[in-house]
Formats: C-alpha cells, structure tokens, sequence
C-alpha cells in the first residue's frame, strides 16, 4: 500500500466540527485514503452508491441527520456527489452537531 503525503495534510486537517471535502480524479485512490485515515477508529461510512444512503442524505431535517449519526464521532461520506444538494446538507451537519469529523 502507498503512502501518501497528502496523509499527514489530511490527518492535521481533520477536526471536530469541520467538513474535509477530497475531490480528484476516478480511481485515483481517494476512498482508500480515506480508509486508511480512519483505520482503527470508529466510523460512520455512508456510501452514496446506495440508493437507501442517498435518500438519507437528500434531507436538511435536523432531527433526522441526528438519528442517523447518532454517537458516532466520525463520519465519511464517499460518492457524496451523487446526492441532490449534499453542500447545504453538510452545513447543516457541521453548524449543528459540533462534535463530528466530517470526511467528504
């Protein structure tokens, strides 16, 4: 497995109560980067393949975002392109649950 310089950037950027969005190329390795940030830790992994996870993520409810990261600390949110307005979803989820690491 490569190791990546943009791993340490990455790892002294992600904090609690902040968005950390990863764009590049298809298949240039960005889900597995993020794999191997979040190696060991426990981690909410929202795959937006899925048709059930986009769904999900299509509201700005509150409530709803709350239920589905419940306590978890850490979330990622792979393929997040794929959801209809994800930006104004991710500002809800970063201005209300502080304590999340989000990673797009």
């Amino acid at each position: 497995m490569l190791n990546r310089q943009l791993s340490l950037t990455l790892k002294q950027t992600v904090e609690a109560g902040k968005a950390v969005l990863l764009i590049g190329a298809r298949q240039v390795g960005k889900t597995t980067l993020l794999k191997q940030l979040t190696e060991g830790e426990k981690v909410l992994w929202l795959n937006c393949d899925q048709q059930a996870v986009r769904d999900s993520l299509s509201t700005t409810n509150l409530q709803e975002l709350k239920l589905l990261i419940a306590d978890n600390q850490t979330v990622v949110i792979d393929e997040a392109q794929r959801v209809d307005n994800i930006g104004l979803t991710l500002k809800v989820i970063v201005d209300n649950l502080p304590s999340v690491k989000l990673l797009v």
